[in-house]
């Protein structure tokens, strides 16, 4: 489970391991939840929004 630390966002290893399982399911709309998040808690807006795209 991709855990967020208190104000600080996510970290780049859970980015690393939420696109790591969506490459086991692509089309798993809670993974790209997951991966979407942990870009957006990074500031990456724009390499989040394919992932939003998907849902």
């Amino acid at each position: 489970m991709i855990e967020k630390p208190p104000a600080h966002g996510f970290d780049c290893h859970a980015v690393s391991a939420a696109e790591k399982a969506l490459s086991q399911k692509p089309d798993d709309p809670a993974i790209n939840i997951l991966v979407a998040e942990a870009l957006v808690g990074e500031r990456d807006f724009e390499a989040a929004e394919p992932y939003l795209k998907k849902l």
